[in-house]
């Protein structure tokens, strides 16, 4: 069980587990300094199925996610990334020094935040359709500027479908393709609006209900007219959230290999988070070729 701010830890089963590792501890020898030990050893149980627990030794930490807490932001939305998934998702993409990424679906922005969290030196874009009125860009910047965090390129009001919108995105670092594009879509009412876009070349249109495919099929679209959205020959990352309910099949989900090869993108890494008894969401990860 995990205990944090609000609920307390249970002062019985620690005491219940340190009688249990007695034979452990004694080997040590010794005094212990609590307040600034040498070694932190970490206990982590319900882990498995049964009683498993397993002993850690800690090494390292990583950023402080909690800075970016929805609770501790300006711009407020009904639907924020939680500040440890966005660092997972960040990771995933392989955030790193100079990195260049985009989310066109930022909302408040959750994402971009974490990648400059993990690493200042980064250059975000964020693209979204909702208005002022849904949106506050304003306080989006000061949420980044409040915790000294790099704030994004740029933040443009738009259908990341839109072909303009796109081609702005990459007037804002240079004109050239993205490293990395993050992204939790919606899958609520705004996608369900009926918008097609149809090439000669690529018969197929936009789905309104699936913003991966759109997402996918928008990549190929972009590489077919000279102006790729994501860098080629295995430097490029897509990683994005795909929900599942219990009667799908995640596999119908996502692109035909057709359409991967389009995009030239191949299926790296799928992990499923389950919310409920009836709903999970993929996080999955796309790598160019």
């Amino acid at each position: 069980k995990r205990f944090g701010y609000r609920t307390t830890r249970s002062v019985k089963k620690e005491r219940e587990a340190l009688a249990l590792l007695k034979d452990l501890f004694i080997p040590f020898g010794g005094n212990v300094d609590l307040k600034n030990p040498d070694v932190s050893i970490l206990l982590f149980e319900g882990l498995g199925d049964g009683d498993e627990k397993i002993l850690t030794r800690k090494v390292a930490d990583g950023p402080k996610v909690s800075i970016i807490n929805p609770n501790t932001r300006h711009c407020v939305t009904n639907t924020p990334l939680c500040p440890t998934t966005s660092y997972i998702m960040c990771n995933l993409g392989r955030i790193k020094s100079h990195s260049t990424i985009l989310d066109p679906y930022a909302g408040s922005c959750s994402l971009l935040l974490a990648s400059s969290l993990i690493e200042s030196e980064t250059t975000t874009v964020g693209i979204e359709i909702a208005n002022e009125n849904g949106i506050n860009r304003t306080s989006i910047m000061t949420d980044f500027y409040s915790r000294d965090l790099t704030p994004p390129k740029s933040l443009l009001c738009g259908d990341f479908r839109n072909e303009t919108i796109r081609d702005m995105a990459r007037e804002s670092i240079g004109n050239v393709p993205f490293d990395v594009i993050l992204t939790d879509p919606p899958y609520g009412i705004r996608e369900k609006q009926e918008w097609t876009l149809s090439s000669s070349n690529y018969p197929w249109s936009l789905c309104h209900t699936n913003p991966l495919l759109d997402i996918v099929k928008i990549v190929a679209m972009d590489l077919e007219r000279g102006k790729p959205l994501i860098c080629l020959n295995g430097g490029g990352r897509l990683v994005v959230f795909v929900p599942c309910t219990s009667q799908q099949n995640i596999y119908d989900l996502l692109p035909a290999r057709e359409q991967l090869s389009d995009a030239m993108l191949s299926l790296e890494v799928m992990v499923e988070q389950r919310l409920n008894d009836s709903l999970s969401r993929w996080l999955v990860v796309f790598e160019s070729k």
